[in-house]
């Protein structure tokens, strides 16, 4: 029984390193600020490389915002898989995604600023969104 409990280890050790940019982990003391307001009940979640994926806490969920380094445009993330509380999964390192803007054109997203400590960007609506990690 401890061989396999330790070779489930290692497999499970092994796969987490390979698809280490497609599992976002909870983080439970980011702060997210709607235009200088703290928000309640919304989950942050954070990747290895420090992507964040922004969700409602809500019943049903509401659609989470991914933003990541490697475009910085605040998007909604196709196929993400979450375990509620704990983390989620994107099905490519770079996630495919859905332009945010109610009007579809992704272009015109505001790019995010981002940092080791903070993320900001502006939101669909035009609020200003600033996550604190």
């Amino acid at each position: 029984m401890k061989v396999v409990a330790t070779l489930a280890l290692i497999v499970f050790v092994v796969w987490t390193a390979f698809n280490r940019e497609r599992i976002f982990i909870r983080d439970p003391i980011a702060s997210v600020y709607r235009n200088n307001a703290k928000q309640e009940g919304i989950e942050v979640y954070l990747n290895f490389s420090n992507d964040i994926v922004v969700q409602k806490r809500s019943d049903p969920p509401s659609s989470p915002t991914i933003v990541q380094h490697w475009d910085k445009v605040p998007a909604i993330p196709v196929g993400l898989a979450c375990l509620h509380w704990l983390a989620c999964l994107t099905q490519a390192d770079h996630s495919p995604v859905l332009p945010s803007s109610p009007d579809g054109k992704h272009s015109e997203t505001p790019l995010a600023q981002m940092n080791g400590r903070h993320i900001q960007y502006v939101d669909d609506t035009g609020a200003h969104i600033r996550v604190e990690l």
